[in-house]
């Protein structure tokens, strides 16, 4: 037999060890045999716990679990230039259904929903049924339904059922709904919880939505409460100040409500704003109630409501100061005659004659095209403040033609009439043609019809660049403030292009938009030392009635759009509720 070392040595090449066959001490023994013997427990009591005590440990986690009750947080307020509250939040009620205790016995089951069926919260044409139940109850443990009405908490409150929970809760509300609609805006239910749909709930979402809240209890399977675990309160959402001028926004929609009524109008855009792009007053009709967005609607009239205002026609949820394109008719023409002037193609005592009507030939096809006037046998001989005031269309054709296709989409682009405005609530850009090929082409976008469309809010910062020579980023939220009344927040006026004109032209433009009211078709506005342009663009068989204008004339601190659709005076009526506006505002001291 090999000896100790040759053993060693061979084991140390064959196998990499540096083995030693030396005879272990006493005391490492002692050890080795009790870390056998610990381990061998270990495993023992694993095997107890995960197999033999496997049924029992099953019935302890069924009888025992944690459950939690969410607390939704309030919203932040939205408040008004002038201190009105225009979103708050009131104590509401949600209602918790524990689909674990209903899957605990069939007959707990049955008689909730027999219940909730009875009190109109199950049913077919709601946003749960009890096909919803049953398929959820094998794998959620709750079903919350938010805001569910006074009278219903009340209702299972006094039945008691323990698979019903109801909670005190926020629910958003509007004071005064159909006024603030679009600017406002709605909510949707994501998640369990309402958030911003449109609007400044939509943009400002993440300010105004707060922290939520819970109680984490241990319960058995009877869902009584063996104690609470955690709780942690909610917190509510900033608040926003907005540049909206309450008084106004109000006298301009009850002026509208009456106007239509009187005059057969369901839709336009109304927008006020002041010289540093603070949003006064902005207004979409039809409008809306906000309220109808804020709750679990159980109640007939108001399910009828909210389903009518869904299906309209004449879609109120849209927002069409921001969102609806719309041709800008003759309101387009004082840019026509600035990009004129600035180019040299015409001066102040340059004049067209207007004889009602040009012809203008197919080169290829001979069909003759007859562009109008909107006055039988035209103007006679104008020059560009009297055809700004009259609204001369063959002037601004004639004019188009000299200035051309490329350098009267490069005006057009200049003062961004194809970019959004940048406004804090959604918004469309407005769009122009990449190239005008014909010469009728030119004509049409040079009276604001053909291949052209801008909304509301870009046509009075048209009016703005035309006026003050700059352009601002209009806004409508000015503070965010925190529940401990910390501004956050605060947005400073900002202009984004300035000196796009010369102000010797411009003074020429604004002369004729000031003959517009002075011995034009606005002569009703003169009290109010107004000036503008009217506009009446034909869309398909309709014609929408527009007025553009600001205030006062001598130092311009405000800026305005009253867009008709479907107007039978064109753009009369415009200028008409115009009137209607401000007589009131000017005597409720609003303009001082």
């Amino acid at each position: 037999m090999k000896n100790k070392k040759e053993i060693e040595n061979f084991l140390d090449e064959n196998f990499g060890y540096n083995f030693k066959l030396e005879t272990k001490a006493k005391s490492e023994l002692l050890l080795n045999v009790l870390f056998f013997i610990v381990v061998f427990i270990l495993i023992f009591y694993g095997a107890k716990l995960t197999i033999l005590d496997f049924k029992k440990n099953i019935k302890i986690s069924e009888s025992h679990y944690y459950y939690t009750i969410p607390f939704f947080p309030a919203r932040g307020n939205i408040i008004s230039a002038d201190n009105f509250t225009l979103a708050e939040n009131k104590f509401g009620f949600d209602l918790i259904i524990d689909l674990v205790i209903l899957r605990s016995k069939r007959e707990i089951f049955e008689e909730t929903v027999n219940f909730l069926e009875q009190i109109g919260i199950l049913k077919e044409e709601r946003e749960i049924t009890k096909k919803d139940l049953e398929e959820k109850i094998k794998k959620q443990s709750q079903i919350i339904l938010r805001n569910i009405g006074e009278e219903k908490a009340f209702l299972i409150k006094n039945r008691q059922l323990p698979s019903l929970i109801v909670i005190e809760n926020f629910i958003r509300s509007y004071p005064y709904p159909e006024v603030f609609s679009h600017v406002l805006g709605t909510l949707k239910l994501e998640n369990n919880s309402y958030i911003g749909a449109s609007g400044l709930e939509k943009s400002y979402d993440n300010f105004l939505l707060g922290s939520l809240g819970y109680k984490k209890y241990l319960r058995n399977a009877r869902g009584e409460i063996i104690k609470e675990i955690e709780e942690k309160g909610s917190k509510q959402g900033f608040h926003l100040k907005t540049t909206i001028n309450f008084r106004l926004q109000k006298i301009i929609f009850e002026e509208f409500e009456k106007f239509s009524k009187e005059n057969e109008i369901k839709k336009g855009a109304i927008i006020f704003m002041d010289k540093d792009g603070r949003i006064l007053s902005l207004l979409s009709f039809p409008s809306f109630d906000n309220n109808l967005f804020t709750k679990f609607l159980t109640d007939k009239k108001e399910v009828e409501k909210l389903k009518n205002i869904l299906q309209s026609k004449d879609s109120p949820l849209y927002n069409r100061a921001t969102l609806g394109i719309y041709l800008p008719g003759s309101t387009i023409k004082p840019l026509v005659g600035v990009a004129g002037l600035e180019l040299g193609k015409i001066n102040k005592e340059d004049r067209i004659l207007s004889t009602g009507k040009i012809l203008l030939k197919n080169p290829y096809s001979g069909k003759i095209y007859v562009f109008k006037d909107w006055k039988e046998g035209g103007h006679g001989l104008v020059n560009i403040e009297e055809a700004i005031k009259e609204s001369v269309n063959t002037f601004f054709y004639l004019l188009g033609e000299k200035i051309g296709a490329e350098n009267i989409l490069n005006f057009y682009k200049k003062i961004l009439l194809n970019q959004p405005t940048g406004i804090d609530i959604e918004e469309k850009s407005g769009f122009l043609p990449d190239k005008l090929s014909f010469l009728g082409d030119i004509f049409n976008i040079s009276i604001g019809q053909g291949k052209i469309g801008l909304t509301p809010l870009r046509l009075v910062l048209m009016m703005e660049s035309l006026v003050l020579n700059k352009i601002s980023r209009p806004f409508l939220v000015e503070k965010i403030i925190d529940n401990e009344g910390n501004v956050v927040f605060e947005r400073k006026p900002e202009v984004i292009l300035d000196n796009i004109f010369s102000e010797k032209n411009l003074k020429i433009i604004k002369k004729g938009m000031e003959l517009v009211v002075s011995e034009g078709f606005g002569k009703i506005l003169i009290p109010f030392s107004v000036a503008g342009k009217t506009g009446t663009p034909q869309a398909g068989e309709s014609i929408n009635g527009i007025f553009v204008g600001y205030f006062p004339r001598e130092n311009p601190q405000y800026f305005f759009v009253v867009l008709l659709e479907n107007s039978k005076l064109w753009s009369l009526s415009a200028i008409r509720l115009t009137y209607n506006i401000l007589n009131r505002a000017f005597k409720e001291g609003i303009f001082e």
